[in-house]
């Protein structure tokens, strides 16, 4: 992901210090939501009282599929920009 958006934000300006701004801009909340989903989730799969742990994974045994791979579309579910990157000359 982001060496495709590298690669976008940079090919679009001459200033690389702007293409460098226009990547950060555009990576910087998709990266920040990864990081609080993901310590979110390290919290509960590293559950080791006995009862959370219990909770845990009786909660993920009765987890509907759908709602299990639905909660990880906004991991997996990344889309390149529309924009095609160009080949500098």
């Amino acid at each position: 992901e982001d060496a495709v958006v590298l690669a976008a934000a940079t090919s679009a300006h001459d200033d690389l210090a702007a293409g460098l701004a226009e990547y950060d801009r555009v990576r910087r909340p998709r990266t920040q939501k990864l990081a609080k989903i993901s310590g979110n989730s390290a919290r509960v799969q590293q559950a080791s009282h006995p009862v959370t742990a219990a909770l845990r994974d009786l909660a993920v045994y009765l987890m509907p599929r759908g709602a299990y791979l639905s909660a990880a579309d906004e991991a997996l579910g990344w889309r390149p920009p529309e924009a095609p990157v160009t080949q500098p000359l």
